[in-house]
């Protein structure tokens, strides 16, 4: 899983360097690409802010790249329990169906995000 992990982070860098951005705002710049049944988000936070506040029908593997994150997830296990969880380069989370999360990064962080690409909308989709 190491290895496919770092395989995906240097193709994805080589994508980001080539496109323009899937979505930019003044807190992020977002590239995602769908290979096969995967869809692979790379964030890079401009400011430190938080992000998220939502859940989703999929489970979400987060990896830390650079820099530093406050993430909180409320697992929902019975009673739910609110986990807090510290990430530095190279942390790992999972993020399971239906958890509301949240993410707060440093300034240059980056995350990268693994999730189905089955609730991709088709304007993400690579061709």
């Amino acid at each position: 899983m190491f290895l496919l992990n770092n395989l995906l982070w240097l193709w994805l860098q080589r994508h980001v360097r080539r496109t323009r951005p899937t979505h930019e705002d003044d807190r992020r710049v977002l590239h995602a690409v769908v290979l096969g049944p995967l869809e692979l988000v790379h964030i890079r936070y401009k400011q430190e802010c938080v992000l998220g506040n939502h859940y989703h029908p999929y489970t979400e593997r987060w990896t830390l790249v650079t820099g530093k994150a406050v993430a909180t997830v409320m697992r929902q296990k019975a009673p739910t329990i609110r986990q807090t969880v510290t990430m530095c380069a190279g942390s790992k989370l999972t993020i399971g169906i239906n958890e509301p999360h949240a993410i707060t990064a440093s300034e240059g962080a980056i995350l990268l995000i693994v999730k189905p690409a089955a609730y991709v909308a088709k304007s993400f989709t690579l061709v």
